[in-house]
């Protein structure tokens, strides 16, 4: 009998701390190895291990030896990492991280991740280190008028924190015009704007006119490039893909809000990520599920899988990036 799994452990929580219930399958009272690994350029390779189980079994449980994750390019072995899953009970989750040097990532090479433990399943995944497309130009201008309803829906207030302070005027805003030659193959892409100043990096916010209701991510940094104290920020980066302009010149258009305190002397990074299709696809089932699961009458959704336990994401973003540096 299969049964729809009432947790899925923090592995996703980490990253989607509203969401309670995943819709994965699991035979009933089977405890499976799960693994997480949403991998963007600025950070390590991480790889989260954890294990997934049934609505109403919660056996108090502990796995003795350390996990074993190996992780391949071209199927030929790269590195191996020991993993130790403390053990939890009922409602928290056992979870460990594996963490993998990204320089070793090159682009255009498919990667295997597997995980092995005496008493489980071995999982595995791979994916391709997608080719970066490349920003042709990139420009900005000041404009005049009100933030998409999108921007208000999402972030839910007026009041938006900027690094500086909060943005209590939306009537002014900035707007980046991104244009890149997309390849003739089916291509998935998300868009990030970052902001730097003195020995600080943070995300920033954004929305489009040209998306009414654009799928997003939710990304945020963890670790400081070299030569920077902090990097934060967390965003609803927009996701899409190049099914009407397939082949062809395409200019992506951005709009923050501003005043004086936030555009005045900073250098802003426009990064254009390049995401394989199994990534976006797990991008936009997730976001479907978070629209649908407080609908009584919605379709079920399910989240999208490359591991072969279908409970997880095995990911490797590329990016390409261009600067703008704005002095008023």
């Amino acid at each position: 009998m299969i049964k729809k799994t009432g947790i899925i452990l923090i592995i996703l929580l980490i990253n989607f701390s509203c969401e309670r219930d995943k819709p994965f399958e699991i035979p009933e009272g089977k405890t499976e190895l799960a693994l997480f690994s949403e991998n963007y350029p600025e950070d390590s390779l991480e790889v989260i291990i954890s294990l997934a189980q049934t609505m109403g079994h919660y056996p108090y449980y502990q796995i003795n030896e350390p996990v074993k994750v190996s992780l391949f390019e071209d199927n030929n072995l790269l590195q191996e990492k020991y993993v130790k899953i403390y053990d939890k009970y009922i409602y928290t989750s056992y979870y460990g991280w594996a963490y993998f040097n990204k320089e070793m990532l090159k682009e255009g090479n498919r990667y295997k991740v597997k995980v092995s433990n005496p008493g489980y399943d071995d999982i595995e995944a791979e994916t391709t280190k997608p080719v970066p497309v490349k920003i042709k130009s990139l420009s900005w201008k000041h404009i005049e008028g009100k933030m998409p309803e999108w921007f208000f829906d999402v972030y839910g207030s007026y009041e938006v924190q900027s690094p500086m302070g909060p943005a209590i005027e939306y009537t002014h805003m900035i707007e980046f015009s991104i244009t890149f030659d997309d390849p003739p193959e089916n291509n998935f892409y998300q868009c990030g704007i970052h902001i730097f100043y003195d020995i600080y990096e943070a995300k920033i916010i954004y929305a489009s006119f040209g998306w009414p209701d654009p799928p997003y991510n939710n990304v945020s940094y963890i670790t400081p490039p070299p030569g920077y104290i902090s990097r934060a920020g967390n965003a609803n980066e927009i996701v899409f893909n190049d099914k009407d302009f397939n082949g062809e010149e395409k200019t992506v258009r951005l709009v923050i809000p501003a005043n004086e305190i936030i555009t005045s002397s900073y250098e802003y990074i426009i990064k254009l990520y390049s995401l394989s299709e199994d990534h976006y696809k797990y991008i936009v089932s997730k976001w479907l599920y978070n629209r649908s699961k407080d609908d009584p009458f919605a379709e079920p959704v399910d989240f999208h899988s490359n591991v072969s336990n279908e409970i997880g994401i095995f990911s490797i973003a590329s990016c390409d990036y261009d600067t703008i540096f704005i002095n008023e």
